[in-house]
């Protein structure tokens, strides 16, 4: 095979027209590639044959269904994948193009490591079609869906389907079992994967939310079963922060409690980061222990000094992502969203960026000065990538899933738009002081009481 072709070793394959997520890392196959080495397995060629059928298929109807869709990402920026059993077509030919689906919109995704929540709410069994279904599912996926899924989250668990896993134990492998965990709430979820409880409520569909807040009623008295904790609706969650929180609380909330448009704790995170992180190799694209960043998170939210990061630069560059992506409104804004997708699509660079600027324009104060602040910190760390490997395009990898998101992701709009949001990501940071033009500094307590604290 020819150095100068971008393609893996054995199978690549991309039908024309199609559009993906690109991994660092991973080569991307090109439009129209569609290449099969002689001596792929047996599995690889009929993964291949799938992803063929797939080219040619149409999805709106499963889309519709609302089955199998991209929920962000876990706190350790893993994409979480989440599948809604409820919703799982019956009949076989819906089956075969929900399988389609899956192979045309996993394919780039499952390239690197990700989660998925499985909620069996509302379900005593899998049904003998839905059970085969399944099964099918598992042995069509290349080793690469298996060998990249680090959890298996099951939202509701029923007996039945937890008695299945105990005897089926002996079948399963150690790895996968070390893999499954049973959540019997939404919160118990969060807790797990790294949602704030106004995120479960955004991605997670109201069947599910509203059978979880039935099951967190208090149970009778003459029940010794403690019941489930009750799930924070989204404004009361976005309203009554503790005094001290930090993560999961609105922007505008934050701005008008402690009078701060550039939340401390950031203001803090990027100090310590400029001061001993920008010549880091990676620095936001490796990942902190999942450990070390929820007990930071808490200590942080409890109102501890940044000291207990210890000088870690990928805890401080992980915390630093995690404040964007457990904002209850994201920072880009829901209802911009598409805007900013359409604004990719704009071919001459100086108009794209003027249009950007225009919407820009329409934020809220609180979150036009933190996006201003941002980019200009993010700008800063790009200008040292002859050290630290992080250019504007490999920093807007790693912060669009956490600035950009819809009220509703399907995995064909997560596929679609990822690599367009990267590209204006991208050109955001590196026209920061075009964009900014003309506007005032973002208000903000003073670097050396900043590093006083540091």
């Amino acid at each position: 095979m020819e150095a100068s072709r971008d393609v893996s070793p054995n199978i690549v394959t991309g039908d024309e027209g199609s559009t993906g997520p690109v991994v660092p890392g991973v080569p991307y196959p090109k439009k129209s590639s569609t290449i099969i080495n002689a001596e792929a397995s047996a599995e690889e060629v009929q993964y291949y044959s799938l992803q063929l059928e797939a080219s040619r298929t149409h999805f709106q109807e499963i889309q519709a269904m609302n089955v199998l869709f991209l929920a962000g990402e876990d706190a350790q920026q893993r994409p979480i994948v989440v599948f809604i059993g409820a919703n799982l077509p019956k009949d076989q030919e819906m089956q075969r193009k929900l399988l389609l689906y899956a192979v045309s919109a996993l394919d780039e995704i499952v390239k690197r490591e990700y989660v998925i929540v499985y909620c069996h709410t509302k379900m005593n069994w899998l049904s003998g079609s839905n059970f085969s279904f399944l099964r099918t599912i598992h042995s069509s996926l290349t080793r690469k869906y298996k060998k990249n899924i680090k959890g298996l989250y099951i939202l509701h668990p029923s007996i039945m389907l937890k008695t299945f896993f105990t005897f089926a134990k002996p079948f399963l492998s150690r790895k996968f079992y070390r893999k499954l965990n049973y959540c019997t709430s939404i919160a118990q979820l969060c807790s797990a994967i790294g949602w704030t409880e106004a995120q479960a409520k955004s991605f997670l569909p109201p069947l599910v939310v509203s059978y979880d807040a039935e099951q967190a009623k208090p149970a009778s008295s003459s029940s010794a079963l403690t019941s489930p904790p009750t799930v924070v609706p989204i404004e009361q969650g976005a309203a009554f922060p503790t005094p001290t929180q930090v993560f999961g609380v609105s922007l505008t909330l934050l701005s008008d409690l402690r009078q701060e448009r550039i939340p401390f704790t950031v203001l803090q995170l990027s100090t310590f980061l400029e001061t001993k992180g920008l010549d880091e190799v990676g620095l936001f694209r490796i990942p902190a222990p999942s450990t070390a960043l929820k007990e930071c998170k808490a200590a942080l939210d409890e109102g501890q000094s940044l000291n207990i990061i210890q000088d870690d630069v990928h805890l401080a560059a992980g915390l630093f992502k995690m404040f964007f992506a457990q904002l209850p409104e994201p920072l880009m804004l829901y209802s911009l969203y598409d805007d900013f997708s359409r604004a990719a699509d704009i071919p001459d660079e100086d108009t794209r960026v003027n249009v950007i600027r225009s919407l820009v324009l329409q934020f809220p104060a609180a979150h036009r000065d933190l996006l201003q602040f941002l980019l200009q910190f993010l700008s800063k760390v790009a200008s040292h990538s002859d050290k630290n490997q992080m250019t504007a395009r490999n920093l807007a990898v790693c912060f669009m899933p956490n600035l950009f998101r819809p009220r509703i992701m399907s995995l064909s709009d997560a596929k679609e738009n990822y690599e367009k949001l990267i590209s204006v990501l991208a050109l955001m940071i590196s026209n920061q002081a075009t964009l900014f033009e003309n506007l005032p500094e973002p208000r903000r307590r003073t670097c050396d009481a900043v590093c006083a604290l540091l």
